[in-house]
């Protein structure tokens, strides 16, 4: 991609620091996000979803690794649903190589992925135990991609439109802009005082402010809430996390352990809460990895604290246990994760029960922030719990993560959680605060129950300043949906329009293809479904309608093999419900 820096760090840095940038590509941060090179990807290979019914294909064609979704008919012919190019493989690779393929403006996760532990290809995460699993139909967001990519923007504002500018993460995501210190430093100018600061050097930030850095990826919790009118994209190095973000964990320390959630774990530490001065890079240096031994490398890292007589084990008992005598596996031990497949270390240092005493959730459980949030005033503190209530309700609904999908009591517990939301910002809305983000939940509180008021909340959202992307695009989702419910489609129609410009949806495509086919313009009716088909070609409805239009045409042949591929379609992939 021409204009997209793919080295580690940015040619600015390199000049004075290019002893850094060897040792610094070895590490996960360096190679967190590279475009497809074939001679790179892992082997080609193919495996069914039983599942969902669909089939996959990883193959190369010349310099291109291609990824093919398809399913067989009654004669055992492929019928292929789609078939795109990889555009960017995502992750290290040390546990893990996802895909992402782009169209047009947005890039879209592969339901298919490399598990290099286990040498072979599987679904996603929050694919495989799926059987309505969506294929190649999740966009993946600004959000996603800021944690994998150096530099990454929304094109027109749209946080679902991107353009990647800087492959991996390089060194401004941690020491901030760098134009500054580069100019100053080549200009010769003099250093005022005992610190440089036309750039942020870690180690003289406080340890929370040090630990904000980190947390811009590290720090993933239960959910994840913006302060009002600020985001993560917002946020320099040296600055206050929670003046942007504010996590919220479930207030256990055995909660499950989640890939991104390595502060949250470290801050319940005794070893962590009895010191001043531990941060992630007590143990970690972010500009290398150990070259060689590993396990002792951490090991000393432990002794510099701890003596190995104050284990309560014998000597004995240890080697019995640890050959190595590995701190690190008793007290941090590997387990699974909110991921299939991925086994990470856990980063609570201490004595790790066997199994958590009570795992499942319960109504008693509550959300609390990770970090202190006493700065803020009380009506934010209540925003941003209510709202974090309410997308953890979303989850739970949702199925959690691939290992808790069919967890029985999770829809009701789903209602427990959006219920403590509803109360908090009700309240806060009865003292007179207007904030996108809680008209956008009240307008999805009433979305197919009470159209009109869905309708109003909706409408007051999109009229407030600072209103976020993805309040703005859920906001006009139901506007536009309570609108076509009640067959209004011209009212529904400019919502529609402005949608398709913001996601790749193949709801709003079909919703937006059905007003045009209600308001007479077929053509674009029939442009509409066939975006939509493309978008999620396993959904046998879409042929169905598309069908029907064919027939308004009079083009009865056309309607007859979409009739027969939506039959097949029907018989061989679960639809959603």
């Amino acid at each position: 991609m021409t204009g997209v820096q793919t080295c580690a760090l940015p040619i600015l840095c390199r000049e004075c620091q290019h002893e850094e940038q060897e040792s610094y590509l070895k590490t996960t941060h360096g190679r967190s996000l590279a475009e497809v090179d074939v001679s790179r990807e892992p082997p080609s290979g193919e495996f069914h979803h039983e599942l969902s019914g669909r089939h996959y294909r990883i193959y190369r064609d010349g310099k291109t690794l291609r990824l093919r979704e398809f399913i067989q008919d009654s004669e055992g012919q492929e019928v292929v649903l789609v078939d795109h190019a990889a555009q960017f493989a995502l992750g290290s690779g040390n546990y893990a190589r996802m895909y992402l393929v782009k169209v047009d403006d947005f890039l879209i996760e592969a339901p298919v992925t490399w598990y290099p532990r286990r040498n072979s290809w599987g679904m996603s995460a929050g694919y495989e135990k799926d059987s309505h699993q969506v294929g190649f139909d999740r966009e993946v967001g600004w959000g996603c991609v800021h944690c994998h990519a150096g530099q990454v923007e929304t094109i027109d504002g749209v946080d679902q439109r991107l353009k990647v500018t800087e492959l991996a993460i390089s060194c401004e995501r941690c020491h901030g802009p760098g134009a500054l210190h580069v100019k100053e430093r080549k200009a010769e100018l003099p250093v005022q005082g005992n610190i440089d600061d036309s750039i942020v050097n870690i180690r003289h930030l406080s340890r929370e402010r040090q630990e904000d850095v980190c947390s811009q990826c590290h720090l993933s919790a239960f959910a994840d809430v913006d302060v009002r009118g600020r985001s993560v994209a917002d946020f320099r190095p040296g600055m206050r996390m929670s003046d942007f973000r504010v996590s919220y964990r479930v207030d256990r320390p055995e909660a499950a352990m989640t890939v991104s959630g390595q502060i949250e774990q470290m801050r319940l530490s005794r070893c962590y809460i009895d010191s001043k001065t531990m941060t992630c890079a007590t143990c970690h240096n972010p500009h290398s990895i150990p070259e060689s031994n590993k396990l002792a490398y951490y090991r000393n890292k432990c002794l510099t604290c701890h003596q190995t007589e104050s284990c309560g084990l014998s000597v004995k008992e240890r080697h019995k246990k640890q050959p190595k005598d590995n701190c690190i596996a008793c007290h941090m031990p590997r387990g699974p994760t909110d991921i299939p497949h991925f086994s990470f270390t856990h980063h609570r240092v201490g004595i790790h029960a066997a199994r958590p005493k009570n795992p499942k959730l319960t109504e008693s459980d509550r959300l609390v922030p990770v970090g202190d949030v006493s700065h803020l005033p009380e009506h934010e503190r209540l925003r941003l719990l209510g709202l974090a209530n309410e997308m953890f309700a979303g989850k739970l609904a949702g199925g959690l993560n691939d290992a808790l999908r069919d967890e029985p009591s999770h829809p009701a517990l789903a209602g427990v959680f959006r219920e403590r939301g509803r109360q908090i910002l009700e309240k806060l809305r009865s003292r007179g605060l207007r904030d996108p983000e809680i008209e956008t939940f009240f307008s999805r509180l009433n979305w197919r129950r009470k159209p009109e008021q869905c309708i109003a909340y909706a409408e007051s959202a999109l009229k407030l300043k600072h209103i976020a992307p993805a309040a703005r695009r859920d906001a006009m989702y139901y506007l536009a949906s309570s609108h076509f419910d009640q067959r209004r489609y011209k009212q529904a129609l400019p919502y529609l329009k402005e949608l398709v410009k913001m996601e790749r949806s193949e709801i709003s495509l079909m919703l937006l293809g059905i007003c045009h086919q209600n308001t007479g313009n077929l053509p674009e009716a029939l442009r509409l479904i066939k975006e939509a088909i493309l978008a999620a070609p396993h959904r046998a409805d879409l042929h169905s309608f598309l069908a029907s239009i064919y027939l308004q045409m009079g083009k009865s042949q056309d309607a007859e093999r979409h009739l027969k591929r939506a039959s097949l379609l029907s018989r061989n992939v679960p639809q959603p419900q």
